[in-house]
């Protein structure tokens, strides 16, 4: 998921290649990184680090932004919501809950949880 949430953030979005997911659930997919990338240009609380694409390493905005999903895809709200407070404003929390739940429990799932 990071990799593609990447490349919605450095405008790459027409370059996203989701092998895992097909037709609409890639349009979803697609939607959900555009919107996540987009609450949190506008409502996060410092200025993210975000990895060049390729990159091995996650940054520290990268990780809890998979910490967040991987809550979301066990169905821990409450625990996403903790993580997400670190990340973007108390106003866009929700705001973010809901653009990355497509790719966390939905058919354009992204993320895979141990």
């Amino acid at each position: 998921m990071i990799e593609e949430f990447r490349r919605a953030w450095h405008g790459c979005a027409a370059e996203v290649q989701l092998d895992c997911v097909r037709g609409s659930a890639a349009s979803v997919a697609r939607w959900s990184l555009d919107r996540t990338q987009s609450i949190l240009r506008y409502f996060s609380r410092a200025p993210l680090q975000v990895a060049e694409v390729g990159e091995h390493s996650p940054t520290p905005h990268e990780q809890s932004l998979q910490h967040i999903a991987a809550c979301l895809a066990k169905g821990n709200r409450d625990l996403a919501r903790a993580h997400a407070q670190w990340l973007v404003k108390p106003v866009a929390i929700e705001r973010l809950l809901r653009a990355l739940e497509p790719v966390s429990t939905g058919p354009a799932k992204l993320v895979k949880v141990a």
